[in-house]
């Protein structure tokens, strides 16, 4: 593993980052940057490297999800929703849902997962959570289909949205 870190650091420390970037002008990632750091952070997270630390993770969690990785944004919202590497902090686990979810077309079952954990605990994005599990709800992600609960949720974000 160490000598891993030390391949993906390679990467990471590539100056012509501009080969690597995706060819969607409105996709925010840059290839491979941000798979080796999410390498790294998982790395630290799963304690393999000699000075393995949570709040290491986060560091590189934190590179890759700047750098566009939706896997990092779904780690940094459980980061931020248990405290683990960094204060409890239920706005950013919703802002870093929030991305991951977007960046993944509403297609991946750790949205439901994560947004049902965020009901209700926060003010500032309980609009994005509500949209989110009522998406969720109406095509089954992570859940089954349940119109009428995807009808509840669709409610409160309108009511969210509104206050």
């Amino acid at each position: 593993y160490v000598k891993a870190a030390e391949l993906y650091m390679e990467v990471v420390k590539c100056e012509n980052r501009e080969k690597f970037t995706c060819s969607d002008p409105e996709c925010p990632c840059v290839y491979p940057q941000y798979e080796a750091e999410y390498a790294l952070g998982n790395f630290y997270e799963r304690g393999l490297l000699p000075d393995s630390t949570m709040e290491k993770a986060v560091e590189w969690y934190l590179r890759a999800e700047k750098d566009g990785s939706i896997e990092a944004a779904y780690k940094l919202a459980e980061c931020y929703l248990a405290g683990k590497g960094v204060e409890q902090d239920y706005d950013m686990a919703a802002e870093m849902l929030d991305f991951a979810h977007h960046w993944s077309n509403g297609h991946d079952a750790r949205s439901f997962t994560l947004a049902k954990a965020l009901d209700g605990k926060t003010e500032t994005h309980q609009f994005y959570i509500c949209k989110i599990l009522a998406e969720c709800y109406l095509k089954g992600i992570g859940t089954d289909k349940d119109e009428e609960k995807a009808h509840e949720y669709h409610s409160k974000a309108g009511y969210a949205h509104r206050s």
